[in-house]
């Protein structure tokens, strides 16, 4: 009987624990007024505001647990931001938008240069690239060097030293 006891405390103790990180994570609200059009901000799971709308031009990350991805006021680049909502790095701007997390990663820029970092806001590999691809099957394409050429409303990167990294 002590046994059974003894695991009872233990489950309720893990789910208490589940729950516990549950509540931490951050769900975004956004607002389309005339004050504040298309901003946003982040409720915690009692709906009590922590980070108000307005405060960044821009919230994308739905759920923020450890990072957010949001635009400061006065910038219109993405940046990535802790809990304490200190500026981790820049993140890569792609169609529009923040760059997509693929495996894990994201890509972020420093020094016109591009790099990885992973959603617990470390960066992973330094923004060395002039070009970096999204991480597929375990593995991206980069570039060293070489000259960006127009195409249309698009710039290819040609010549350079071109590898795999994984």
């Amino acid at each position: 009987m002590k046994k059974y006891i003894f695991l009872f405390l233990i489950l309720c103790f893990s789910l208490s624990f589940c729950t516990s990180a549950q509540n931490k994570i951050l769900k975004r609200i956004s607002t389309s007024d005339e004050l504040t059009p298309y901003s946003s901000g982040y409720i915690d799971s009692k709906g009590d505001t922590i980070i108000p709308i307005g405060k960044y031009v821009y919230c994308f990350t739905e759920n923020f647990d450890k990072i957010a991805i949001v635009i400061l006021r006065n910038s219109k680049n993405y940046v990535a931001i802790n809990r304490k909502e200190n500026v981790l790095f820049e993140v890569l701007s792609m169609d529009n938008g923040p760059d997509y997390v693929q495996e894990g990663l994201l890509r972020i820029r420093k020094n016109d240069k591009t790099g990885y970092a992973n959603m617990d806001g470390k960066i992973v590999i330094q923004p060395l690239y002039d070009l970096a691809l999204p991480f597929k099957n375990e593995s991206a394409i980069v570039a060293i060097g070489g000259r960006y050429v127009q195409s249309g409303e698009y710039q290819n990167l040609e010549g350079g030293k071109w590898g795999l990294i994984d």
